[in-house]
């Protein structure tokens, strides 16, 4: 049997209210991705100013410098497969709201009322 026209706006009201609660929460874990790889980046700079003052000579700078190219790499990859985790995550939720919606919003057929 199909939902009745109350069911079906008590219904459509929770799918309203989790694809904002999806929203909003997609929007929060990719701000605090941002932070993370913000204070990342800090700490890496500090660690690259701290090899400049501390560096006896320019060929021994550059070696140290390029040392932290690999550290530099990963954090970056890191950072992207931490928000394209968070975006397949809202990809997957946005895919069930739809087929959620698309089934609150199907016709009735005859064979409901049955």
């Amino acid at each position: 049997m199909h939902p009745t026209i109350p069911q079906r706006v008590r219904d459509i009201a929770e799918i309203v209210t989790d694809a904002g609660h999806t929203v909003f929460g997609t929007a929060a874990e990719l701000f605090w991705v941002e932070v993370d790889a913000l204070s990342g980046h800090r700490s890496a700079l500090r660690e690259r100013l701290d090899v400049l003052r501390s560096s006896e000579s320019a060929s021994d700078m550059l070696t140290r410098q390029v040392d932290l190219l690999p550290e530099s790499a990963r954090r970056l990859r890191r950072t992207r497969m931490e928000r394209q985790h968070t975006l397949s995550k809202f990809s997957d939720a946005t895919r069930e709201l739809g087929w959620r919606l698309r089934q609150t919003l199907r016709p009735s057929t005859p064979a409901d009322a049955d």
